[in-house]
């Protein structure tokens, strides 16, 4: 049983004859295949300074705390501005170790019904040192952040970030953030 189609117009022919490389493309083309992948993330090796970046985000955003662990230099310091009243009397940040820090997430992460964590572009530069503190051949970025976090209420917070990273045995890893706002 086969199908004839008689065109009489050079015009339908030339029609006729693309439809058919459509079809012989559609299945030539494993499914899947033309699917955008654009929106999907996933973690870096921390061969390059910007996966620190994405991977600190994807980390929060999966709630995976081993993850987020990696990204770490043992001597991590987590800076927070404080308000304007603590600043007056000299205490202008709150500084946290990372096995504090660690453990304050892992907490919020078990409580939280949802988090989300957007963390924008920026522009790497060298630096010396870091809040006083000398950091040979690190870098340093300065990010705007969103962070959306659903507990007992839902908690908004945007500000800016410094991530200060360094390679260590060939890998970047992140020796300081200091929260700006």
């Amino acid at each position: 049983m086969g199908v004839s189609l008689h065109v009489k117009s050079q015009e339908g022919r030339l029609m006729l004859r693309t439809w058919g490389l459509v079809l012989i493309a559609c299945l030539l083309v494993p499914v899947g295949s033309m699917e955008e992948d654009s929106d999907t993330k996933t973690f870096g090796d921390l061969s390059a300074k910007e996966h620190c970046i994405r991977n600190y985000e994807l980390g929060w955003n999966e709630r995976d705390i081993d993850r987020l662990a990696e990204l770490f230099d043992e001597q991590c310091v987590f800076w927070y501005r404080m308000n304007p009243e603590a600043a007056a009397e000299g205490k202008e940040y709150l500084k946290h170790d990372v096995d504090r820090e660690l453990a304050s997430w892992k907490s919020m992460f078990e409580d939280a019904q949802t988090i989300e964590l957007e963390i924008g572009d920026g522009q790497w530069r060298g630096t010396s040192e870091v809040m006083g503190t000398p950091c040979p051949e690190c870098w340093e970025t300065d990010r705007e952040y969103y962070l959306t976090i659903s507990l007992a209420t839902l908690v908004e917070s945007h500000g800016r970030m410094k991530v200060i990273v360094r390679a260590v045995e060939q890998k970047y890893r992140i020796v300081a953030i200091i929260y700006e706002s």
